[in-house]
Order: C-alpha cells, then sequence, then structure tokens
C-alpha cells in the first residue's frame, strides 16, 4: 500500500496531539505486552515480562547507596502483594542469598502469587546466585523465569548455559537480553538463532524501540509478528511516522494483527474524529469498508437516530443492508419495535441478511457469501430472546423454504425451552408444512424431557404425515421415562397409525435389548 497522503498525516498529527493526549492524561504504569499465544507451557512460564514493569521497580538498580530495610523475612511474610512489592525491593538490596531462598520458599506457597514480584525476586537473586535460583525452581512452572532474570544480569554467561543446560527456556533468555541490553540484542540473536521465537520476538523488539522504533516494528513484521504494545506508543509520541508505517504495512495476512487496524481502533478509543481522518485517506477496498463499519458501529452505539439517518444515506444497498442492522441490534433492548422494524426493512432489501451470511455482490444483485458471520449469528441470538414469535412471523414471508427450515433449527430449540406455551400458541396458528413440524418436534422434545409425555404424543400426532412425525415420535420414546409396558399399552389403546406404531416399536425393541 502507498504512504498515507501527506494532508491526512498532518491533520491526524494536530488532532492526535490535541485530543488523543488530553484524553490518555493521568493516566499511566507499566505497559503490559498482549497475551501469548498458547505453546504447551503452563500460563506461569508463558506470560510476557516487561522491562517496563521492573524499570519502576523501587531499588531495582541496586544501588548501594541507599536506606537500608529494616524488615526481616517474617515481616516480609506478613504483607500482602499490594504493600508488600516496595518494601521486599528495598529489602532485595541488602538480603543475604539464604533469606532471598526462605523468602521464596514461603511466597511461593501463597494461595495467589504475584507476577511482578516473584519477577523482582529473581532479578535480585540471579545477580547474587544465578545457579542457587534456577536450582530452587528447576522443573516447575517458574523456571523460565529464573533463566530469564539471569539473562538480564549476566547475558553472555546466561545465554551459554541455557544452550548447554535448557535449551527449552533459551527465548527466555534472549527475551531479557533484547529488553534491558538492546544494545548488543542483534550479536546475541545472530549467535542464538535457535533461540528466536514469539516470545524472544517480543523482547527483542522491545529494546530495540527504545532507539528505534520503525526498526523494532520492520524486525518484528520480519519474522511474522506485528507488535502491538510497541505501535501504539509509537502513535502516541510520533503520529506522523507511525500512521505512515502502518498505511505502509497494511497487509491482509496479518488479519486481526493488521497494522493500519491497531492505529485504527486506538484512535477510534480515543479520538473518532481522527479515525474518520485516517479511513478518508484510504484507498477503497476491502480494509476501508471494514474500518467504516467498525466507525459506523460505534456511532450507532452512542447516537442511534444519527446512525439511522446516515444509514439511509448510504451509497449502495450493501452498506445500507449492513448499517441498519447495526442500528437494529442497538436498538433492540430499548426500542424493539423500532428494532424489528429495522430488521425488517433490511430484509427487504436482501433476505440473507439475516440468515449468518455475509453479503456480496453476484449475478443477481445482493447475495450471501455462505460464510458465517459471527456479528450475525449474535443478532439472531438476541432477536429468539426478545421476540422469537415476531422473529418467526418477520423472516415466514421473506424467507425461502430451505432458510426457512435452516433457521427453524436455530429458533425453535431455544424457544422451547424459553417459552413453551408461546410456541405451543404459534404452531396452533402455523400453517400445516415442514416448518410447523420442526417447531412440534422441539416442543414435544421439551415436553417429553418434562416428563409430560402425553402431551408430547399429542402434539407429535398433530404433525404432517412427514418424515419429523417418525423421528419426532421417537424421539419422544427414547427420551421418556415410562416403561415399554406402559408404552404398549398407549399405542394399543389410542389411535395410532400404522406407521406410528412401527416408530414406537422399533424404538421399543431397541430398548428391551439394552
Amino acid at each position: 500500500m502507498k504512504a498515507a497522503p501527506a494532508w491526512l498525516l498532518a491533520a491526524v498529527a494536530i488532532g492526535f496531539a490535541a485530543g488523543f493526549a488530553a484524553r490518555r492524561a493521568g493516566t499511566g504504569g507499566p505497559a503490559e505486552t498482549q497475551a501469548a499465544p498458547a505453546n504447551g507451557l503452563p500460563w506461569s512460564e508463558r506470560r510476557p515480562f516487561s522491562a517496563d514493569g521492573l524499570a519502576a521497580a523501587p531499588g531495582i538498580s541496586w544501588n548501594p547507596k541507599h536506606q537500608r530495610s529494616a524488615d526481616t523475612v517474617e515481616d516480609l511474610e506478613l504483607l500482602e502483594d499490594g504493600p508488600l512489592y516496595g518494601r521486599l525491593a528495598l529489602w532485595l538490596q541488602d538480603a543475604e542469598v539464604a533469606d532471598i531462598a526462605r523468602f521464596w520458599e514461603s511466597y511461593r506457597q501463597r494461595e495467589a502469587t504475584d507476577s511482578w514480584t516473584i519477577d523482582l525476586i529473581f532479578s535480585r537473586w540471579t545477580r547474587l546466585d544465578p545457579r542457587g535460583a534456577i536450582a530452587a525452581v528447576k522443573g516447575t512452572d517458574q523456571e523460565g523465569i529464573a533463566w530469564w532474570a539471569w539473562g538480564m544480569n549476566s547475558p553472555e554467561k546466561a545465554l551459554a548455559a541455557v544452550k548447554a543446560e535448557a535449551p527449552r527456556y533459551g527465548s527466555y533468555v534472549l527475551r531479557s537480553v533484547g529488553q534491558f541490553h538492546g544494545g548488543e540484542a542483534g550479536k546475541w540473536r545472530e549467535l542464538y538463532p535457535e533461540f528466536v521465537d514469539w516470545r524472544s520476538i517480543e523482547g527483542l523488539s522491545e529494546g530495540l524501540a527504545r532507539q528505534d522504533p520503525r526498526a523494532a516494528l520492520d524486525f518484528a513484521l520480519e519474522h511474522g509478528q506485528v507488535d502491538e504494545d510497541r505501535l501504539v506508543s509509537w502513535l502516541r509520541d510520533d503520529p506522523v511516522a507511525a500512521i505512515d508505517w502502518a498505511m505502509q504495512n497494511d497487509r491482509d495476512q496479518h488479519g486481526s494483527q493488521n497494522p493500519t487496524r491497531i492505529v485504527f481502533n486506538t484512535l477510534l478509543r480515543e479520538d473518532p474524529e481522527m479515525a474518520s481522518n485516517l479511513i478518508h485517506g484510504m484507498p477503497v477496498g476491502k480494509t476501508r469498508h471494514e474500518l467504516e463499519m467498525e466507525l459506523f458501529r460505534q456511532t450507532a452505539d452512542e447516537d442511534p437516530d444519527a446512525a439511522e439517518k446516515a444509514a439511509r444515506q448510504a451509497p449502495s444497498d450493501r452498506i445500507r443492508v449492513e448499517q441498519l442492522m447495526m442500528v437494529g441490534k442497538v436498538l433492540l433492548r430499548d426500542d424493539p419495535d423500532r428494532a424489528f422494524g429495522l430488521l425488517a426493512e433490511a430484509l427487504d432489501f436482501c433476505p440473507d441478511a439475516l440468515n449468518g451470511v455475509k453479503l456480496h455482490f453476484g449475478p443477481n444483485g445482493l447475495q450471501s457469501s455462505g460464510a458465517e458471520d459471527d456479528s450475525l449469528r449474535d443478532l439472531r441470538s438476541r432477536l429468539v430472546e426478545a421476540d422469537p414469535e415476531r422473529l418467526m412471523d418477520m423472516v415466514s414471508g421473506r424467507f425461502s423454504e430451505e432458510q426457512m427450515r435452516e433457521f427453524g433449527n436455530e429458533v425453535f430449540p431455544r424457544w422451547a425451552e424459553a417459552e413453551p406455551q408461546g410456541l405451543a400458541e404459534w404452531l396452533n396458528q402455523a400453517e400445516a408444512g415442514e416448518v410447523r413440524d420442526q417447531g412440534v418436534f422441539q416442543l414435544s422434545s421439551y415436553l417429553s424431557q418434562l416428563g409430560s409425555i402425553q402431551e408430547a404424543v399429542d402434539w407429535v400426532k398433530s404433525m404432517d404425515a412427514s418424515t419429523y412425525r417418525g423421528s419426532a415420535l421417537s424421539n419422544v420414546v427414547q427420551i421418556s421415562n415410562w416403561s415399554v409396558e406402559d408404552w404398549r399399552e398407549l399405542i394399543a389403546q389410542d389411535a395410532f397409525s400404522e406407521s406410528d406404531r412401527r416408530a414406537v416399536e422399533n424404538v421399543l425393541h431397541w430398548k428391551e435389548r439394552r
């Protein structure tokens, strides 16, 4: 993708400095990296370590000219994690290795431990006695943390040792080398390429970013990652450069980690007007359309009236349908009549709009792609909860028979469980046919689970003589707690058709053989 236009970068930069920075005023604290992907290790080994957190810790520089702590191991053992952190940092500056080990033995047995506190303990312990620190946690979930801390204190020794003794934790060491020794990270990365993975890439990128954010992001991108934390941080410091880099690296294969999306989502949270400016500077295409929909969704949440007005002025039927659906979803809780009206209007434009598919333009106009759409699935779920009867009435004149069957499979089970009387009343008024039989199948199944067997049987007998009827009757027999004798007595006395009797007998024979 081409670089962002100069006018766009200037506009965003001015607005970002005034708006985004103002909204961020008063916030702070250690920056946490994003959750790591699952890799078979326990979470305590996978959790992201950050140099920022330790850099903010009291006494982390281990300054020999500090105030001495009056605390003992026993004093620290009584403290909760909040007040513990600062006092522990001061105490660690003078603590003997044996006392650190004794405190760790006590602390690790707590029901809940704090990751920053653990990092602090091992950052000092591995400075004094790295072998003892690693031995204390060998084979536990904390072993990777000890190796990481040793890499912070002594990169060359830690890398050589981990390669020879525990290569599984090599990326932990290389991560800390990148975080705390960024100037030397390139050398160690070349010497130990086998330790380069998502974990070490994060640390190396973090270290690089202190001197050259662009180089850090390029490095992560070369290894198939988009460093979101670094990009957002750069966006705050230098929005022009960050936006330009993001738009030059706007690639679909990054998925949710698309750089332009990260920039856009950050702006959307903090300064929607700047997010709109960003969109207007993008070329027409898939990414721009999806970001426009995200911006519209936020508008719908905040001002449904304005969003509806904008939707009616949409440049195409496709966009109009999507936007009307979004507004309808927002209004569903507080104004269901208006919500259903908008959804019905959307269905008039495209009957597939509610059928769990994405929209596209085909040879016959606006059609579905066949790909499942999570937002529509969520909308259908909310509609069933809000008013299943109105929902079924709304789609009945607009869906094809096949669409009605698919829709009924989703609606009827939930309707039967949530409001069986309402479903029964709707079925009494429904036209005979396959859709009604679907509803009867689900209602009879639910009644059987409640033990209302005779009522369930009566409903099944109201079905057309279709495949659903035999299946529904067999299902009732299987679910019921009636004995074989009870069922044989019923079919002997009641007016069952021959096919109904066979359906019951087939299940009874199966029950007798069990």
